[in-house]
């Protein structure tokens, strides 16, 4: 199980690395180097994305129901509910802007409001979900 952490923690620094990558060539006006990064963020995040759905969440849940404790699976759910919401939006942005040639100043306005979400959801996760994560997978014996 400290597997699956240790993967999404990688895969958390891998995209801020590319939020990094982007903020930088936006910054400089590389607008090819923007969509390069963006079809690596998108891939990023649907791996990510992917991955939660299939095993964190779940395991979670079951854990927290296994041990009985509610107040950890309610703060489960809402990060799941949440997640689903916000990476859905996050994903329709970005992919907008894939569509043709970008549009610089359509991106910048977007990227303002996407990016610090994006940047609140990981340090999120990893400030909540991760030590609940491993608090239930001690008491689960894992």
């Amino acid at each position: 199980m400290t597997q699956l952490l240790d993967t999404l923690n990688t895969q958390h620094a891998h995209l801020k690395r590319v939020i990094a990558e982007i903020d930088r060539d936006l910054a400089r006006r590389d607008l090819d180097g923007v969509s390069a990064e963006l079809g690596r963020l998108i891939a990023g995040l649907q791996a990510h994305v992917g991955l939660e759905n299939a095993e964190f969440y779940p395991a979670m849940t079951r854990m927290a129901d296994a041990q009985g404790a509610e107040q950890m699976r309610q703060i489960v759910q809402l990060f799941d509910v949440n997640m689903r919401h916000i990476a859905d939006g996050v994903l329709k942005s970005l992919d907008r802007h894939r569509q043709g040639p970008l549009d610089a100043a359509a991106f910048a306005r977007d990227w303002a409001s996407t990016s610090p979400i994006l940047q609140r959801r990981i340090a999120d996760e990893e400030n909540t979900l991760h030590p609940i994560y491993q608090r239930l997978a001690a008491a689960d014996g894992r």
